[in-house]
């Protein structure tokens, strides 16, 4: 079943008058799904910047580099890896500080017409016919008029691989504009790996040696993977309507190896499943589905259909394997096995063997022979009205059903999304205890075989949000006067970004005998809160 096709046929019979269109775009789609705007754009979106603890270390000294005048930096990374969202967000920096900046995107520009489309971006005129030392000039008067103004200048050049080593020569030329203290330009390379091997080539060794900074963007981990997904739905409006179940998220990463630009395609695809399918889970299932389809778009037909006649055959021969070891082993061990060997053969062959569960929490509850409940059944009883009581503590005991099923599945997005709509409650997990958090709330901690968890619920006191160099001030107001009041002041605002902010929650996280990122999460908010309900008491 084609889900981009499907989806639209029924945004089209649903929405005739607004017609259709090719990703989620502003098409009726948006509208079925609950959205006010594109979650996974396809174009580079800085407004919606996502920031890992990585990224954020990447920001902060790439923006001291340039604020030191320290003239060369380079970026490289593998494709989808978010190098032009990268660039544009450094874009948004720039501006908001009054950085001059000519952002060259066309890299298939050699030589002088480089040089003119630089000199063109920051403003300046150039005639069809002017000379590489005319334009050379004109920049240089450019550049010393700025700095004496007080200005900082910054040439940024995406997909830079795409350079002749006679226009990366004209660059290293450009960076010998200085006064005898500072550069008057800085220099920010961006492109893909393959960079890297003409950066470092003998004859680019005078360019390479005044490199001041190279950095290398890496793909998401598992933890910032299921953060950006679930940042990137929220920024689009989502407020519970569209569920990403921990299982398709797993999928997610295994298909996607963590490459934003992958894991936008893949979840775009979702988004058409969830209207095809008339659902609002993207469970693993879709995500599968999904995956498959844009595999087989990526593969030639002649190619796709041949790869697929040969799964068939590996899958038949796979099957005819395990049945013969089967057979051959239980025959010589056990010969009154053969009939069961034959059925199992039989069951294979048909398809008809389900995947068994393998968390027990969801298998049947065992019954003994005389009737009773066996001891499973008891503990888990004993855990139902442990759980009850947790949640009658917080006056959510009639979420007790959805709290066990969130137990069984690992997957608590349904939960947390009713307790929200139920009070405006927050639920935490944590591995480690938490007898030491500073806060009365009531605890539930349950023991199994993966380790200690501990749960409770709390209301915050304004929403929790990821906090970056690029988040807006204003909105940051409430954790700052937090912070304050806890004894961690982030100082006056600084030249660029939030570097004070996240300084200040670093200590903190200190504090509290944690990693210091920097990076806020809901514990960092959950004791920061407590703290002040402590010092209001």
């Amino acid at each position: 079943m084609d889900v981009h096709a499907d989806a639209e046929e029924r945004a089209a019979t649903e929405h005739p008058k607004a017609g259709s269109g090719h990703g989620i775009g502003p098409s009726p789609l948006l509208h079925l799904l609950g959205l006010a705007e594109t979650p996974f754009p396809v174009v580079p979106d800085a407004t919606h910047f996502f920031q890992t603890e990585r990224m954020a270390h990447t920001l902060s000294e790439i923006l001291d580099a340039v604020c030191q005048r320290k003239g060369f930096i380079a970026v490289t990374g593998d494709v989808g890896l978010g190098k032009s969202t990268l660039s544009r967000a450094l874009m948004r920096i720039f501006k908001e500080q009054s950085i001059r900046v000519s952002l060259v995107l066309n890299s298939f520009l050699q030589g002088i017409d480089l040089l003119r489309a630089i000199t063109t971006d920051f403003g300046l005129e150039s005639g069809e016919h002017d000379s590489m030392s005319t334009l050379m000039e004109s920049l240089n008067g450019y550049l010393l008029q700025e700095f004496k103004a007080g200005y900082n200048c910054v040439i940024m050049i995406d997909d830079t691989q795409n350079l002749s080593l006679e226009s990366l020569e004209m660059i290293r030329q450009i960076s010998n504009l200085e006064t005898e203290t500072d550069k008057l330009v800085q220099i920010i390379l961006i492109g893909q790996t393959e960079f890297e091997t003409t950066l470092y080539l003998p004859n680019m060794r005078q360019l390479h040696s005044r490199l001041a900074l190279h950095k290398r963007l890496s793909p998401l981990n598992y933890d910032e993977l299921v953060r950006f997904v679930l940042y990137k739905l929220d920024q689009a409006g989502n407020s519970g309507q569209v569920v990403v179940t921990r299982g398709a998220l797993r999928v997610l990463f295994k298909e996607t190896h963590g490459n934003p630009r992958q894991i936008g395609r893949l979840m775009d695809r979702c988004l058409y499943a969830l209207v095809a399918y008339r659902t609002q889970r993207i469970d693993r299932g879709i995500m599968r589905r999904a995956a498959g389809e844009l595999n087989a778009e990526l593969l030639p037909t002649r190619g796709r259909r041949s790869w697929n006649g040969w799964q068939s055959v590996f899958r038949v021969q796979w099957l005819i394997l395990v049945c013969l070891i089967l057979l051959i082993g239980l025959t010589l061990t056990r010969p009154d096995h053969l009939a069961s060997v034959v059925t199992t053969m039989k069951s294979l062959m048909d398809g008809e063997l389900k995947e068994s569960a393998t968390d027990k929490s969801q298998q049947e509850i065992e019954i003994s022979r005389n009737g009773r409940p066996a001891a499973g059944e008891q503990r888990l009883s004993s855990r139902r009205s442990e759980i009850r009581q947790f949640l009658a503590a917080y006056g959510l005991e009639h979420h007790s059903n959805t709290f066990e099923r969130a137990l069984g599945n690992n997957d608590f997005t349904v939960l947390q999304q009713k307790v929200k709509e139920d009070g405006g409650w927050r639920l935490l997990r944590f591995r480690e205890s938490v007898e030491g958090m500073k806060g009365r709330s009531p605890v539930l901690l349950l023991e199994s075989k993966k380790g200690s968890h501990h749960f409770l619920f709390w209301k915050p006191r304004y929403p929790p949000q990821e906090v970056h160099l690029l988040t807006d001030r204003a909105a940051l107001l409430p954790l700052i006067e937090d912070l304050k009041r806890a004894g961690f002041d982030p100082g006056p605002e600084q030249r660029w970004g939030n570097t004070g902010v996240l300084r200040a929650i670093a200590r903190y996280q200190s504090s509290l005998g944690r990693a210091p990122s920097g990076v806020i999460d809901e514990y960092t908010y959950y004791t920061l809160h407590h703290d002040q309900d402590r010092s209001e008491r």
